[in-house]
């Protein structure tokens, strides 16, 4: 049988130690928005540093870099979904900023290649750009000013 404690995860914990309570004592809500902030910050971290850290080992960390700040400059504009689970979101990430990288390294490409794969690129995001979330209605807000 196990405790509600063994139930509590590690960045829940992390967060429950670097958050003081005792700071917020007189408002609750604004102590539960700091400590979710804290786990958000501490799970992006702990994922960032996993890719980053086998990019590393596989020795492709530049290669990460660059797709990982092409993908921060398409998710600026285009929006789109995010995983359900954290595991699902961590599981995602390595395979787009390490496995891929590392794949695409041993196959050689000519300029046909790379110009297929930026129209597909492109063209996924003329359709599907910006993509509408359960937090952000885009196209809903775009069709009320138009």
């Amino acid at each position: 049988m196990s405790s509600i404690a063994d139930k509590i995860s590690f960045t829940e914990k992390m967060a429950d130690r670097l958050v003081s309570k005792e700071r917020f004592q007189a408002d609750e809500e604004s102590y539960a928005k700091a400590k979710y902030g804290m786990e958000v910050i501490l799970i992006n971290t702990m994922k960032i540093s996993l890719v980053y850290l086998i990019a590393i080992i596989a020795g492709i960390f530049l290669q990460t870099l660059i797709v990982h700040l092409a993908f921060l400059v398409l998710r600026r504009y285009s929006f789109g979904l995010h995983a359900l689970k954290s595991f699902n979101c961590t599981l995602t990430s390595l395979l787009m900023f390490t496995i891929g990288p590392f794949i695409f390294q041993e196959i050689s490409s000519s300029n046909l290649i790379v110009m297929v794969v930026f129209a597909f690129v492109v063209l996924n995001m003329l359709l599907y750009a910006p993509a509408d979330t359960e937090n952000l209605l885009v196209r809903v807000r775009e069709s009320k000013n138009t």
